[in-house]
């Protein structure tokens, strides 16, 4: 959906691919990222441009058409790209912003006057992080299944052929002590770009552009994850929450206590008991009930049960299926 607004230079996956390995930097064309947008434009800003681009390619899509029902179909279809984009403008009042526990997690600062508009496109999802109603920062999500999982260093380098060498580069241990490349970034005099490995818990690389002339305003990603672990009650309810405003990734219906266990889960609730028959039965703490406990007979006058004893085998010989002996085994019991 929205395959028309997909911006040149962030870098869409057949863009990347195909780009000349000896081509040089572009350093100065980070900010081209924003398309017909420009840095402390307004929500308002936004979304007009986002109409104008999707009505241009509304009358591309109708040109030389003469069929009125196709001609409302695809202007139906262009008013409901148009909404999408509109009903997902959404602020950040209180310290919890709901998405603690998401891809972008780390990036969103509540109470700090922030604003969002999400545009979800054929191959990447596009944030535009408002502070003050204008706009300070755009994340651009690419999921590792459309770019065919590609490594990240690939990843990185595909960049470097558009924005030059790195002026950063961090590495971290993975779980066998190897170093491996987990972010990396660009800044020009308008612009700052970074891009970081989230594919350990989202499957993802995100690159994040903000306004070279402020604060890129973050929270601690390690902090946040220490905070937000479903071992916590209250912040279990945000990972439930943007589970099921983001829906399953298998375009299915899911049970969300599934996605968050990532297995199928079933709980029999009669526990072992017929419903038709629990009434007979008598409920618990009843004292009609009957008891297993419940016996007159006297226990001191029943007879005491003696052990069966197991006749003894040669050493080393077992005994096959038909009973018979065989000595090449030897059984444990």
């Amino acid at each position: 959906m929205l395959a028309h607004l997909r911006p040149v230079l962030v870098v869409a996956a057949a863009f990347v691919l195909a780009w000349p390995a000896g081509a040089a930097a572009q350093s100065d064309d980070l900010a081209s990222a924003l398309g017909g947008l420009s840095w402390g434009a307004t929500s308002d800003d936004i979304l007009s441009w986002h109409r104008e681009s999707i009505l241009e390619d509304y009358r591309t899509n109708i040109a030389g058409l003469n069929d009125p029902i196709e001609i409302d179909r695809i202007r139906r279809g262009s008013d409901e790209d148009y909404d999408e984009v509109a009903d997902s403008l959404e602020t950040f009042d209180t310290t919890r912003t709901g998405y603690e526990v998401s891809v972008i997690q780390g990036e969103i600062v509540g109470g700090r006057g922030q604003s969002m508009i999400t545009v979800r496109e054929d191959v990447t999802t596009k944030y535009y992080v408002l502070t003050g109603d204008t706009l300070s920062k755009m994340i651009v999500v690419y999921d590792l299944e459309s770019l065919n999982y590609m490594g990240f260093e690939g990843f990185v380098e595909r960049l470097e052929q558009l924005f030059g060498r790195p002026e950063s580069s961090d590495y971290e241990e993975d779980d066998l002590g190897i170093r491996q490349l987990v972010r990396a970034s660009w800044s020009d005099t308008v612009t700052r770009l970074r891009v970081e490995d989230r594919s350990d818990m989202f499957a993802s690389y995100i690159l994040v552009y903000t306004d070279a002339s402020r604060e890129d305003l973050t929270v601690d990603v390690s902090a946040v994850r220490s905070s937000t672990r479903p071992s916590s009650g209250r912040n279990l309810g945000d990972l439930v929450n943007r589970l099921e405003s983001e829906g399953s990734s298998s375009g299915g219906n899911e049970d969300v206590v599934d996605q968050i266990l990532g297995t199928r889960t079933e709980v029999d609730l009669n526990l072992g008991r017929n419903a038709d028959n629990a009434a007979d039965e008598g409920e618990p703490g009843d004292p009609t009930t009957a008891s297993a406990l419940d016996d007159d007979e006297d226990l001191d006058d029943a007879e005491p049960l003696e052990r069966p004893t197991r006749p003894t085998r040669p050493s080393g010989t077992t005994t096959t299926d038909d009973g018979e002996d065989d000595d090449d085994g030897v059984v444990i019991y």
